[in-house]
């Protein structure tokens, strides 16, 4: 149980949008010839890292939710509204630096998005694995990337799946979520992704 919990934290949803532009920006050449770019976004992933992670402390301490893991399918809504907020602001922001963002980044952070609000929606019917979902919009960008731009990076694609299996292993060994669960998160974010990139679809 203690390795399923590390697992979990280690591959905690606040930290996928920061692994995302991180690996983005060092495995794909068209987003790495912009470093100003990648300072300017890295503060804002930052940003949208730290305080979402205070909010839900907060809601900790006030009782809003019950655990740091949002086990209750009921307390999720406050979660996900906070995350949506978060990074409909970020979008807005970067909408007025189309200058130095790439349209690439404009695509992942929609995707992002409605990947959220997809959750939203979807945790309204039944529980939803935040956790895969996170992951699989990860592995869903890379794998789009590499599509795109012929990049060669499947092993790490690869990699990053596994990384999910294992996830999604330590999210049911800990009782959090079924298989059902785990395999609809992980869909529900891989295939919004890639797909909003390989169809290049933004607002």
């Amino acid at each position: 149980m203690k390795t399923a919990n590390i697992i979990s934290y280690v591959l905690h949803p606040l930290w996928m949008p920061l692994f995302t532009l991180v690996l983005a920006y060092f495995l794909d050449p068209f987003i790495g010839l912009h470093p100003e770019m990648f300072k300017f976004l890295l503060l804002i992933v930052l940003i949208n890292t730290i305080a979402p992670g205070l909010s839900i402390l907060v809601m900790k301490r006030k009782g809003i939710i019950s655990d740091l893991d949002i086990r209750n399918r009921r307390e999720r809504l406050a979660p996900f509204l906070l995350f949506l907020f978060y990074y409909v602001l970020s979008y807005i922001l970067l909408r007025f630096n189309t200058d130095i963002v790439p349209i690439d980044i404009f695509i992942i952070f929609f995707s992002l998005l409605i990947s959220l609000v997809s959750g939203l929606l979807i945790n309204s019917q039944t529980k939803i694995s935040m956790h895969l979902m996170a992951i699989g919009g990860l592995c869903g960008v890379l794998a789009g990337l590499n599509e795109l731009h012929l990049l060669g990076i499947g092993w790490v694609v690869a990699a990053l799946l596994m990384g999910a299996g294992v996830l999604g292993w330590a999210r049911i060994r800990m009782g959090v979520h079924t298989h059902q669960q785990v395999y609809l998160g992980f869909s529900v974010g891989f295939l919004i992704h890639f797909a909003f990139l390989y169809y290049r679809v933004f607002i």
